[in-house]
């Protein structure tokens, strides 16, 4: 079993444009975008946070839960209730309305992006174990598909920041699944002894690739999929509900209940557990890259805290 400690940091509650809850937020190339409750979307600009969107893509107040960025962070993907699905152009301040793909009106709970704006893939979980995948076509719109990945359970967590073809997902009955071929074909890597569902992922390139999850009881998981052995690390009691990394893959960042934070050490032995200023649960995370130098975390309430 990896060790942990406790490490005290200095987090500080910041003005929020609202009090509904924030589900996740991103650094993107004009700043740090978040999404939520009711479908907004908010947007850090010259140093405050200000509500850019106010009721979805839709114009319809689904909830967005959860949000990623192309590879050149030009577009702000967020999928939620309903079949949410926009595409938020940061500098034009517009959101283009990509919602029920296929027809899907269900939830989607999770998403990943992969490649720049033009030439992107986007990766949408759901409740009953699909992925949904779009692809950019010739006239600027998207070509939707499904890929089954055999769990039967909800896709809470979809990561393709590998590659289009490398990606994983991770299930609330404790499951993780890989494809290499954009999802043409999954496989189960575990997690055998797992006793909670996941509700947070992160994939960290590399050779050999590492695998985090984090989910019910505190506790997150470290595959090496050099020898398919996950590492299970007792970081705290709360739910985890968000891995992040930045970047330049130097500084990771988690997100759970009771307004804890997690950072892995730097030999990536076990995670720091930190009490932050809320006790709000924290459901979102974005760890700093060199430009930005702000960490940042968001949850229930409209909870905003940075670093």
């Amino acid at each position: 079993m990896a060790s942990t400690a406790v490490a005290q940091q200095e987090w500080a509650s910041v003005s929020s444009p609202t009090g509904n809850t924030i589900y996740s937020v991103e650094h993107t190339a004009h700043g740090l975008t978040a999404c939520g409750y009711g479908g907004e979307i908010h947007h850090r600009r010259k140093g405050k946070w200000k509500t850019e969107i106010k009721r979805g893509p839709s114009k319809n107040s689904k909830t967005l839960t959860a949000a990623a960025t192309t590879d050149d962070g030009e577009r702000f993907w967020v999928v939620g209730n309903s079949g949410a699905v926009g595409e938020y152009h940061l500098s034009y301040k517009n959101i283009y309305d990509h919602s029920n793909p296929l027809g899907i009106s269900s939830e989607f709970t999770s998403v990943s992006v992969a490649g720049d704006v033009g030439n992107e893939h986007v990766y949408i979980g759901t409740s009953s174990g699909q992925v949904i995948i779009g692809e950019r076509n010739a006239d600027g719109e998207f070509d939707w598909s499904r890929t089954d990945t055999g769990s039967g359970y909800t896709v809470t967590t979809v990561d393709f920041s590998l590659s289009s073809d490398d990606g994983f997902v991770a299930t609330n009955n404790g499951g993780v699944y890989r494809t290499q071929d954009g999802g043409q074909t999954w496989a189960r890597l575990g997690v055998e002894e797992a006793q909670n569902g996941y509700t947070a992922m992160l994939v960290e390139p590399g050779d050999p690739v590492q695998v985090y999850v984090g989910g019910g009881g505190g506790r997150i998981w470290r595959l090496d999929c050099d020898c398919n052995v996950w590492t299970p690390t007792e970081a705290d009691t709360k739910r985890v509900y968000a891995l992040e990394a930045n970047s330049q893959q130097e500084r990771y960042l988690g997100a759970g209940g009771s307004g804890r934070s997690y950072e892995l050490a730097e030999d990536g032995a076990g995670w720091y557990v930190t009490e932050t200023p809320t006790g709000n649960t924290l459901y979102g995370a974005a760890s700093a890259d060199d430009e930005s130098g702000i960490d940042v975390l968001v949850g229930g309430s409209g909870t905003i805290l940075e670093r």
